[in-house]
């Protein structure tokens, strides 16, 4: 494809790469010579302000030409077939154009890219939560009621359709909906391998919450353990991936002993048939080498390389703890969901490449956006299992309409009866059921 554009930038580039390249399996070239452009016979692109017929021509907003992170003047449209703009220009075409042209209605590069680049999130002055995570309220997509639409991957397919009605010799990437079971341990069992001083603690604990039953369980433990469900949560057909809480000493983060037979024994176990990742700590937010740290432990347990993460209570702060993870060696992310909603935080469905807005560079690190987690179903929006059902159904649907990743996130504690988890299996089930 060539593209014609008065200039370039990193921004620009990364765009390019992730939406023509990437996504679209498309090669181009970029030009700023007007008489060669219009003369080409190749496929064409026109990303600037003005109109030129035989070609896509897309408005230029200017955001991928600046170097600054401002607050931007955005306003939502809702559209037939882009469902969703932001970044609209009005540009009017040359009286002497006679040839079939067609004319975005707004900079869909900026837009992709605004959302992609999680620009909002690296904005001051945004509301935060009790534990210091960016606030849902805050999004665009939450704000104007496309949370749950991968709209990247809309505005990509109606793209596709236009270049392809004015180039039909040109091909693209074929993508299949990806289904790929992610789960959390966080508590590798509630009673057993826990240190004597940790079930004074939570016997503790029981009390307070009115609980005594527990304190028998938890003392004379019996087996199965209500969090040992691992056999169950391994589906067919269906890659599951285990991050791994390895760390013990905060209020948050209280997995069981890290040197205990039971924890080595169950993650030797799983890394035998599934890839494991680190599931990093509240704490190492606050003490940089912490993640190397607990990368290292669990590397050591299992014996493999460890290239695979999801933060503990989904905490990140975009973008700097993507340059320590790409510094700890991490290649592949998997937090981009908010904790207390459902739906696509970046607006997509596919995985994308980090973008670092505030250094304005593209980062190695791939990250994957799950859009339903089991605790936001239950514990956020107070759904029950057959509502569940219901809400994983509609963003399923969503997913399979664009050919994406299918991303669950959930826990092997979220099946205790005990704390509310009587059938949920159901909702479990229907994740990936085809």
């Amino acid at each position: 494809m060539l593209i014609f554009c008065p200039q370039e930038s990193d921004r620009f580039t990364y765009l390019l790469n992730e939406l023509l390249v990437r996504r679209m399996g498309i090669s181009y070239t970029i030009t700023d010579n007007e008489a060669y452009f219009i003369k080409s016979a190749a496929v064409k692109l026109n990303y600037s302000n003005q109109v030129f017929p035989n070609c896509v021509n897309i408005p230029l907003h200017g955001l991928l030409f600046e170097q600054d992170i401002v607050e931007q003047d955005i306003q939502v449209s809702a559209h037939n077939k882009w469902l969703k703009m932001f970044f609209q220009l009005t540009i009017e075409a040359p009286v002497g154009i006679h040839e079939k042209y067609v004319l975005l209605p707004f900079d869909l590069f900026s837009a992709a890219f605004y959302l992609l680049s999680r620009y909002e999130e690296a904005l001051p002055k945004r509301t935060t939560d009790k534990h210091g995570r960016y606030a849902s309220e805050n999004s665009l997509a939450v704000q104007h009621n496309f949370i749950k639409l991968p709209l990247v991957d809309c505005w990509i397919q109606v793209l596709k359709t236009l270049i392809s009605e004015h180039f039909p010799a040109q091909s693209f990437l074929a993508h299949q909906t990806k289904f790929i079971n992610t789960i959390d341990i966080d508590f590798l069992y509630k009673f057993k391998g826990l240190t004597f001083t940790n079930k004074v603690k939570k016997s503790l604990g029981f009390m307070v919450r009115n609980q005594i039953n527990q304190i028998k369980k938890l003392w004379f433990p019996v087996d199965p353990d209500p969090y040992d469900t691992f056999d169950q949560l391994v589906l067919p057909d269906i890659e599951t991936l285990f991050f791994v809480l390895m760390a013990n000493g905060s209020k948050f983060d209280q997995n069981i002993h890290l040197d205990s037979i039971e924890l080595q024994t169950v993650l030797k176990g799983l890394s035998l048939s599934n890839p494991i990742g680190i599931h990093p700590s509240l704490q190492s937010h606050h003490f940089p080498k912490q993640i190397q740290l607990e990368i290292s432990k669990l590397s050591a347990v299992v014996q493999k390389e460890i290239y695979l993460s999801r933060q503990h209570f989904l905490k990140f702060k975009w973008p700097d703890t993507y340059r320590k993870l790409t510094e700890a060696g991490i290649q592949e992310d998997y937090s981009m969901a908010y904790p207390d909603t459902l739906g696509f935080r970046a607006s997509t469905a596919f995985p994308f490449r980090a973008f670092d807005i505030k250094n304005n560079c593209e980062l190695p690190i791939v990250i994957h956006s799950p859009c339903v987690m089991d605790v936001t179903l239950k514990n956020q929006l107070k759904l029950l299992p057959n509502e569940a059902v219901l809400a994983i159904a509609e963003l399923k649907n969503a997913v399979e309409q664009v050919g994406g990743e299918m991303i669950g996130i959930w826990h092997n504690s979220s099946f205790d009866r005990d704390q509310g988890w009587n059938g949920w299996e159901m909702a479990y089930q229907s994740l990936y059921s085809k």
